[in-house]
């Protein structure tokens, strides 16, 4: 049995687990894992098919579905947290929202206690250098081009609201529930741009073209059960500030 000290234990290495490893102190549990596992708290943060390269159908009901599957069966825990999207609330779904409701109804009717938390689009420092605000970001300081659609809309929520709620929601025993955790607030792509370029006081070198993903909606905003507090602006205030400091310390 692979017995964990820890009162966390994250499956997961990305944007998400890494800030809620940093918050809890968590052991992540090894990609390639065997035998039974036991830990307090099990937090499943691990996906794949979210981003626009990956496009494997096969590895994204591997990630969201059968490797959930597979520790939730060999685990004795507290409770098992899922981290889920809120892109399962959207009319178009896509195989990674998909994926992600199959696990959700997987949970829903099995007795052991979980906990499924779907997140709005987070961002914050550290978030992946791919997506919108961090592009943007590059773009405004450094010049970069990049393809930019205007009309899509999110419902951004920092990462450290997001990790805060998450967290108080295990620590109250919160359990056999799904959450949302968002801003109820939401933002077009243009108003994202135009808030980068009033924090950097630059232009971002933008290419506009059609729409990049069929999920894409004018309408994505997100019913808060736990409301962000942080507003997005200071959330790009703070990731500013981050790549700087980092571009003035690789210069």
């Amino acid at each position: 049995m692979l017995k964990m000290k820890q009162q966390y234990l994250i499956r997961g290495s990305g944007f998400l687990s890494n800030r809620l490893s940093s918050l809890t102190e968590a052991l992540y549990l090894p990609r390639e894992w065997v035998g039974q596992v036991k830990a307090n708290h099990i937090i499943y943060s691990a996906g794949y098919g979210n981003y626009y390269d990956q496009k494997d159908r096969y590895e994204t009901y591997k990630a969201n579905v059968l490797e959930p599957i597979r520790l939730l069966d060999n685990s004795k825990f507290d409770s098992f947290t899922y981290i889920s999207t809120s892109s399962v609330l959207l009319p178009t779904q896509t195989d990674y929202s998909r994926s992600k409701k199959v696990m959700e109804w997987v949970l829903e009717n099995q007795d052991k206690p979980y906990l499924i938390v779907r997140p709005s689009s987070v961002t914050g420092v550290g978030e992946q250098s791919q997506h919108l605000i961090p592009t943007l970001i590059r773009s405004c300081i450094d010049g970069e081009e990049m393809p930019f659609v205007g009309e899509p809309k999110h419902d951004f929520i920092d990462i450290d609201d997001f990790c805060n709620g998450l967290i108080t929601l295990i620590k109250e025993g919160i359990f056999n529930q799904t959450v949302n955790i968002s801003s109820g607030i939401q933002y077009s792509n243009e108003e994202v741009k135009e808030m980068v370029e009033k924090v950097t006081g630059k232009k971002a070198n933008i290419k506009r073209v059609k729409s990049m993903r069929k999920y894409d909606t004018d309408k994505w905003i997100v019913k808060p059960d736990i409301t962000a507090t942080k507003s997005l602006e200071l959330s790009i205030e703070e990731m500013v500030d981050e790549y700087t400091n980092e571009k003035n310390i690789r210069a």
